[in-house]
């Protein structure tokens, strides 16, 4: 059985930015539908390997990681470093990987809107390339919140 809210048609969180066109939809759609906080918890070790190959792969410097514990689970990227702010006994996969995208994204696209199809592209792209959502469910779920994506993957990987 489908659950109710992945098929309640979309109730947006915030209000557009003039700037960030589709940051409000991509935000009500990965509290929706990615499982945003719960069930993604990972180790410091973990992210550092992730942050290692990833930033490999897209041929990138690394970021410095630095996090805080509150009872909120966000983040945020600077051209410096990725902090993320982590809940519970863990740190959150999908958190990460967000930021991760924006890392990417000003290092390889930086005159790209911070949540446009390019940055949404990436975030797809680590979403499946580190397990945590198929990229066609990911591409299902931009359609049904109206989230533009474009392919975007490392030089020399096919998609």
């Amino acid at each position: 059985m489908i659950p109710r809210r992945l098929i309640q048609k979309p109730k947006l969180r915030g209000k557009p930015s003039k700037s960030d066109h589709q940051r409000h939809r991509l935000y009500s759609m990965e509290r929706t539908f990615i499982g945003w906080v719960v069930g993604t918890e990972t180790n410091a070790q973990t992210l550092v390997a992730v942050r290692d190959h990833a930033c490999r792969e897209w041929g990138i410097p690394r970021p410095k990681i630095t996090e805080e514990t509150r009872k909120r689970v966000y983040g945020s990227c600077t051209d410096e470093e990725i902090s993320l702010n982590v809940s519970y006994d863990g740190h959150n996969m999908s958190v990460f990987l967000h930021e991760l995208a924006h890392w990417i994204q000003f290092h390889k696209y930086p005159d790209t809107e911070d949540h446009g199809p390019c940055f949404v592209g990436i975030y797809r792209y680590l979403l499946d390339r580190y397990k945590m959502m198929p990229a066609y469910a990911f591409d299902a779920c931009c359609e049904h919140w109206g989230v533009k994506v474009s392919k975007v993957v490392p030089d020399g990987i096919s998609n």
